[in-house]
């Protein structure tokens, strides 16, 4: 069956581990910019994969940044408008989550699209 896959995968493939940085809320400051909330950061794990330049050039992607694919069964979310997303920390960096694959209903699991990103610019 197809809806474990990245389970079977990673039961011969050690996976990666991080840290998720889930979205909160935003809030206005005394100087009415909004600040971006975060609940406390939890484990992650799944594959991490770097994006070709092939593969950012197809998605239109800015070729100035660095992109990862994260597999993964954990819950996590992309930017949505009004909200910022989650972030990722690996290998101490931090990846703002872009997008979803949108598999996660499907299999269980769910293709993840990353930009690296600096911890200050996440409100991190």
């Amino acid at each position: 069956m197809l809806n474990n896959l990245l389970n079977q995968a990673l039961s011969i493939i050690p996976s990666q581990s991080g840290l998720l940085h889930k979205f909160d809320s935003r809030t206005q400051n005394a100087r009415n910019q909004y600040v971006t909330n975060r609940a406390s950061a939890v484990p992650i794990d799944g594959s991490f994969q770097s994006l070709s330049r092939e593969v950012i050039v197809q998605m239109g992607l800015d070729l100035k940044n660095v992109y990862f694919m994260l597999f993964t069964s954990f819950d996590v979310t992309g930017i949505k408008r009004g909200d910022s997303g989650d972030v990722v920390e690996y290998a101490g960096l931090y990846f703002q989550v872009l997008k979803e694959e949108g598999w996660k209903s499907v299999d269980g699991w769910d293709g993840l699209v990353l930009v690296q990103v600096t911890a200050a610019s996440v409100g991190l």
